[in-house]
């Protein structure tokens, strides 16, 4: 991933000090400018997986409720 750096070892080495680091803050502002469009377009698909947290644990209780009472009226029927 290059973040915008469009120069290699060999040419960084090569440039002098002010070049350097005006290449160096160019890397860090696109880094940043990068990582704050991925959270903007991540944010909705992270709220969907948080309260689809909650979703899944009420459906797994309701079904070992259901199940355990099936198992439990199973074994009082079937079983002597």
């Amino acid at each position: 991933m290059s973040n915008g750096i469009k120069v290699d070892e060999e040419t960084f080495a090569k440039m002098d000090h002010d070049d350097q680091i005006k290449s160096i803050f160019h890397a860090i502002i696109t880094t940043n400018e990068n990582v704050t469009n991925q959270k903007l377009e991540c944010e909705p698909r992270f709220k969907c997986l948080e309260n689809r947290k909650w979703r899944d644990k009420g459906i797994a209780g309701g079904a070992g409720l259901i199940g355990g009472f099936i198992a439990a009226m199973g074994k009082k029927l079937f079983l002597p």
